[in-house]
């Protein structure tokens, strides 16, 4: 395998691809039709303004329960022993649990579409990208005019991009995959002795894929109904991965198969049969047309120095067995399940990789439901925030009638401070609201403060109206 040549890292832009970029200028709709639209953001600004205050209130009350749970949880928690030589003690069913452990395993998972399999893994990840157009528009304002420029790049994507909606329409995707998509074989069921790992565990016992060991990749090894493929592959490498990387050419002989079938399904969604890539940048156009139907050409060897629109790589990432896992969960049988706290009826079911302490597993939680409940509380205030703009934006509109393009910019940017600084300040004492009840130490305070901002900025803009 020393022959292997590097490529771009997966998903990234290829460094060397030239740029088509295109242009458009446009008037913005006149007054009246802007202080129309306005007007009617001002309605979707009182539903966006409750939304904030309803998600406000419910993120207050579920991080309290959380931690609440979380604190009960940890006083009712025993340890138990699951290994390869425990038995199962029926004395803990039904009953909150912890334990620690090491996944193991023999059994032996295959992509039957390319030969290749691993015998020490939990999970086998296929990984197929393909090269295609990418459309990334971006739109400036100048005045009563707006700019929309359309930059078109070459990128390796495990999605199919769509082309049909692109602004320049020379630039065309296939709009299917030659060899399928993305897929996952695992191990079913897992197990530990005589326990059984529930899927939620399995799930969250890994942080990493790691490479498949060298060799695992073989053309020799792809099976006889997809044989034809042999002049439009090569081994390669992905970063530290092997991969087979496909010619576009494929497309002229690919079998009806499954993976036929996924093709046609895409062709459909596409409505399009054919691959055309014209490349249009400022200096010039460069045009390199592969068709997607009938004969191959000489031309078949991949080259995945120079790809071409169409072209495709697989790799392969997979989960690599012995691995720890840590958890809490309530114990069922063999096998382990969410553990539901009656009061609030809320589930319990913590899984981390690794040997962590019990300890340990629920300051974590209590950690990640602080930062859960932070960033909910910034997502309400951006939610507020938008909500007053589109209810102050009829001013913005009026200020653009001044005869002077910086006017209405400048008044919408000060609207949009505005908006943040009441969305802020209104939140705080929202926040203080669900709080008095629950955390009154802290709501009170909190909620002092947040009167207290908000007659001060009311005393000031009296002031500043009356000068």
């Amino acid at each position: 395998m020393s022959d292997f040549k590097e490529e771009e890292v997966p998903g990234e832009p290829a460094a060397d691809e030239e740029e088509g970029v295109f242009t458009t200028e446009e008037n913005e709709a006149g007054f009246c039709e802007r202080l129309k639209d306005s007007l009617i953001g001002i309605c979707f600004g009182f539903l966006f303004l409750f939304g904030s205050i309803a998600l406000i209130f419910w993120n207050e009350r579920n991080a309290l329960v959380q931690n609440k749970v979380l604190l009960a949880g940890e006083n009712n928690t025993v340890a138990i022993d699951v290994s390869p030589m425990s038995k199962i003690n029926a004395s803990f069913d039904q009953k909150l649990v912890y334990f620690n452990t090491t996944i193991k395993l023999n059994d032996t998972l295959m992509d039957p579409e390319f030969g290749v399999k691993t015998t020490d893994g939990m999970l086998l990840k296929r990984v197929v990208e393909q090269y295609q157009w990418m459309e990334i528009e971006e739109t400036h304002k100048n005045g009563k005019h707006r700019r929309t420029t359309y930059t078109y790049l070459k990128v390796w994507s495990e999605t199919n991009i769509l082309s049909d909606g692109f602004y320049e329409k020379s630039h065309k995707n296939p709009g299917f995959f030659m060899v399928g998509y993305d897929s996952n074989w695992k191990v079913d069921p897992v197990t530990v002795g005589p326990w059984k790992m529930s899927n939620h565990i399995v799930d969250n016992s890994y942080k990493d894929f790691s490479n498949l060991p060298a060799g695992s990749l073989s053309i020799s090894n792809i099976p006889k109904n997809i044989s034809n493929i042999d002049p439009y592959i090569i081994l390669t490498k992905v970063n530290q991965d092997e991969a087979f990387y496909i010619s576009n050419q494929y497309r002229s002989v690919a079998p009806k198969s499954s993976s036929g079938a996924r093709q046609r399904e895409m062709q459909t969604q596409q409505n399009s049969t054919s691959t055309v890539t014209t490349t249009t940048t400022s200096s010039g156009t460069n045009t390199n047309t592969s068709t997607a139907t009938g004969t191959a050409t000489s031309n078949t060897k991949p080259n995945p120095t120079d790809p071409s629109i169409g072209d495709e790589r697989v790799y392969y990432k997979y989960v690599k067995t012995p691995l720890d896992v840590s958890v809490i969960a309530k114990q069922t049988g063999n096998t382990f399940d969410s553990y539901i706290n009656k009061k609030f009826d809320v589930k319990l079911f913590l899984v981390e990789p690794g040997l962590v302490s019990q300890e340990q597993m629920y300051l974590n939680a209590i950690e990640a439901n602080k930062i859960t409940a932070m960033i909910i509380r910034f997502v309400g205030v951006l939610l507020m925030t938008l909500a007053f703009y589109l209810m102050l934006r009829p001013l913005e509109v009026v200020a653009d009638l001044i005869p002077f393009s910086c006017v209405g910019d400048l008044v919408g940017s000060t609207l949009i401070c505005v908006s943040f600084t009441l969305a802020a300040l209104l939140s705080m004492i929202f926040i203080g609201i669900a709080w008095i009840a629950a955390r009154p130490m802290l709501a009170i305070p909190l909620f002092s403060v947040s009167i207290a901002g908000a007659a001060g900025l009311c005393c000031f803009a009296a002031k500043r109206g009356a000068s």
